[in-house]
């Protein structure tokens, strides 16, 4: 587990970002373009509106001015563990109490969690977009809290902003990637006829015919895969499927699926390639400093309360970190600290009240990405929304914070 918070790891591959025309610069240049809808500069009523509830999800979005589905760019850098970032094989799997687990199986939708903070050594400029980021989410919340509460409806509102320590002003923002696993679907038979007569000719009378197993695991085994067996770079492809066990943290008791398989994200790296999820640890470590294109959804649930997601649609990085890499912890079925390690995880997750759900280095540089023209693909939708893991806490009931007008 990673307590990385931002400005705890001076280097100069963080003292770079902040220099003029550094990618401080750059990212505040594409947030600046009319272009884009930036999360600091969008206005509830004016840039966007609600789309009414899904009774089949149980979930809302919300339009643009072009009624069109809202997507939002933020940006920030990436938070240790310990506050909430889950880019490992489990993700936000609610994993419960070492006496009795929650398993993960294929009906299980875990996803991966980024706990971002305000990029170390930032820029004015950039500080105050940070801040009004913040500011954008507190005053939806507490503006569609008002809408739900006037038209009888209201309930308990869990935002995507959290406290870093107790007590103080939101300074992380949480936001959600698409489902890590995909199950295939059944193939079916196309035959009008599936089933063919045998003829006794076939027959060997010596032998005694044994049944095909009904299920055989394709994945077979615990750990994850050797380095060898990886997929190859040209295998990489968005929304790509592969052996669920690439993550370098998946094996042990927790884990029962049976045919899921891990589902390629659209995370790209500095250059614009994609991230594939072997490598999710070391390109996407704590202090990395990212750029992301968000849908916000609201999932209402039985008990009617609201949770607020940010759903990442698509990620780059902007600038590496040479900050320490979170270590992928494989538990085995014969390991006695597994259920006190996963325990420990779920404790440090519920005192921040953060959502929880039921080597090869690589070069330090900055991003080569034009301020014009970012390589976020806002076209590309994920297959489906599926509800997330609620946030745990009670929402705050105190003025949301005013943004800074420059």
């Amino acid at each position: 587990m990673s307590a990385y918070l931002p400005n705890s790891h001076i280097s100069d591959v963080f003292l770079d970002r902040g220099r003029t025309g550094g990618i401080y610069d750059t990212a505040f240049l594409i947030l600046d373009d009319s272009k884009f809808l930036s999360l600091g500069r969008a206005d509830n009523g004016s840039d966007f509106n609600r789309k009414p509830l899904d009774s089949w999800s149980g979930s809302y979005t919300f339009l643009d001015s072009n009624r069109k589905d809202l997507v939002l760019y933020a940006f920030g850098e990436i938070l240790g563990s310990d506050y909430g970032t889950c880019v490992g094989a489990l993700g936000n799997h609610f994993v419960g109490a070492s006496s009795s687990p929650n398993l993960l199986t294929d009906s299980c939708k875990p996803k991966h969690l980024f706990a971002l903070g305000k990029p170390t050594g930032c820029t004015k400029k950039l500080g105050v977009e940070w801040y009004n980021q913040l500011a954008t989410i507190e005053t939806l919340v507490y503006m569609e809290k008002e809408i739900d509460a006037n038209s009888g409806k209201e309930y308990q509102v869990k935002p995507p902003v959290k406290a870093c320590e107790i007590g103080q002003s939101n300074d992380i923002l949480v936001v959600v990637s698409g489902p890590i696993y995909q199950v295939p679907k059944q193939l079916h038979a196309t035959a009008k006829y599936r089933t063919k007569k045998r003829h006794y000719q076939e027959i060997d009378e010596g032998t005694v015919a044994k049944e095909a197993p009904r299920y055989r695991d394709e994945n077979e085994g615990t750990g994850p895969l050797p380095d060898q067996a990886l997929p190859k770079d040209d295998c990489v492809k968005l929304h790509a499927r592969y052996d669920r066990r690439v993550f370098r943290d998946y094996g042990g008791p927790i884990f029962a699926q049976r045919t899921a398989q891990a589902l390629q994200q659209d995370f790209r790296g500095v250059e614009g390639d994609l991230i594939p999820p072997w490598k999710y640890f070391d390109v996407l470590r704590p202090g990395t400093f990212i750029l992301l294109a968000l849908q916000p959804t609201v999932w209402v649930t039985k008990d009617r309360s609201g949770t607020y997601h940010l759903i990442v649609k698509s990620l780059r990085v902007l600038a590496l970190s040479d900050a320490a890499a979170e270590e992928p912890i494989v538990f085995r079925k014969d390991d006695e600290e597994a259920p006190k390690q996963q325990d420990d995880l779920l404790m440090a997750l519920r005192s921040l009240q953060l959502p929880v759900f039921s080597d090869k280095k690589v070069d330090h540089g900055r991003s080569s990405l034009s301020p014009l023209s970012p390589s976020v693909d806002t076209d590309v939708a994920m297959d489906d929304l599926e509800q997330v893991g609620a946030g745990q806490g009670k929402a705050e009931n105190r003025q949301p914070r005013k943004k800074i007008r420059k």
